[in-house]
């Protein structure tokens, strides 16, 4: 009837699959955000595994990004904030 499906194994933890797997992680970075999926589609068509670690990999470093980002804009709302208070006090900001 229908053929069996077994689970497969995650390939092994390589120097080789990791060198691979950041090739795919910094090719798929240079892609535009439209043209990613497709290419990682493509790259990865044959191992899901590749796939699932270079995905996992985007999304981490779009993390930071957008962490590093609010990071910058709150620091810099702060500063903003503080030397507007301290101009407005006529007295030196705490640190």
């Amino acid at each position: 009837m229908f053929a069996e499906v077994r689970p497969t194994r995650p390939p092994a933890i390589t120097p080789a699959r990791i060198a691979e797997t950041r090739q795919v992680f910094e090719e798929a970075l240079a892609c535009t955000v439209a043209d990613r999926s497709v290419f990682l589609l493509q790259r990865c068509v044959h191992d899901a595994a590749l796939l699932r670690d270079v995905v996992s990999l985007l999304e981490a470093d779009a993390r930071v990004r957008d962490a590093a980002f609010f990071e910058e804009v709150i620091g810099a709302a702060v500063r903003e904030l503080r030397s507007t208070d301290a101009a407005a006090l006529d007295h030196p900001v705490l640190e």
